[in-house]
């Protein structure tokens, strides 16, 4: 499967502009096209004790005005980035989540930033589109705002458990992972794996093209297992990490956290995932 579409999440936010860059060069280096995306919240799905309030003095009018607003800004912005190219740019209306999940049944991979709600509204009725991994169809890569390099995949890691969400993961990321200058593949190892499971994941790789594998073990137990995840990956100087995402249930690693959690809340590079 190679990657020849890229579709990037828009939200008028401040890292806006970074990911739509981000997204041009890992598309120009995959060979592959990009499309834009802004989604605002759908009104008509607001709780009901915003639509009495709407009633008492237009406020939804208001609201709609302003997501307007915002959707013709992220447009002119992403418009100008993008001069040049063969991008393209859509708005829907929806759960941001919901509306990437579907749009992604016609595009390779997702970019998309941890991007707070701006208001009330939209806490209520959007849904985190970092969260996109749990449903998508392809991989996504969640941009966080600390990040400000362009080039995503040059140095690659892998946190490697030989579990099916992890496996999914580097298969989509294949593409990626080929035209890398350099893969690691790190083992957060514990008692319960099977031994050399990284050297068997290193041999797959080469035998798809991927040229430059190096394995790295983290034996420090007394870490949780998403803060060894990144400490590794800036030690090796990673600019995306490919990971599963929520090997766990989701609720499970939302109430007592997890590897998921804490990479989705803390990573300050690129992370590939898949569910």
């Amino acid at each position: 499967m190679s990657i020849v579409s890229v579709l990037v999440h828009l939200a008028d936010d401040p890292a806006e502009a970074q990911r739509v860059r981000a997204a041009l060069a890992l598309a120009k280096r995959l060979g592959a096209t990009v499309e834009g995306m802004f989604i605002t919240p759908s009104l008509k799905d607001l709780p009901l004790g915003y639509v009495g309030r709407a009633a008492a003095g237009g406020y939804l009018g208001a609201l709609a005005d302003a997501y307007a607003d915002r959707a013709a800004a992220s447009e002119r912005r992403y418009k100008e980035l993008t001069a040049g190219t063969s991008a393209t740019w859509r708005k829907e209306s929806g759960d941001a989540g919901e509306c990437l999940g579907k749009r992604l049944y016609y595009a390779d991979l997702a970019i998309v930033g941890r991007t707070p709600a701006q208001n009330l509204e939209e806490a209520v009725v959007a849904h985190p589109p970092d969260h996109l991994a749990l449903i998508a169809v392809a991989p996504v890569i969640l941009v966080p705002p600390e990040f400000t390099a362009t080039d995503i995949g040059r140095t690659v890691m892998i946190a490697w458990k030989p579990t099916r969400e992890a496996s999914r993961a580097v298969r989509l990321a294949m593409p990626i992972l080929r035209k890398a200058d350099r893969v690691v593949i790190l083992t957060i190892d514990n008692a319960e794996d099977p031994p050399g499971a990284n050297d068997e994941l290193a041999a797959w790789l080469k035998q798809h093209g991927v040229a430059k594998v190096e394995q790295r073990h983290d034996r420090d137990e007394d870490r949780v297992a998403g803060e060894r995840i990144l400490d590794n990956a800036a030690t090796v100087g990673a600019d995306l990490v490919v990971m599963g995402a929520f090997g766990h249930s989701r609720l499970s690693e939302l109430v007592f956290g997890g590897a998921t959690r804490y990479v989705l809340d803390r990573a300050t590079l690129p992370v590939l995932m898949a569910h």
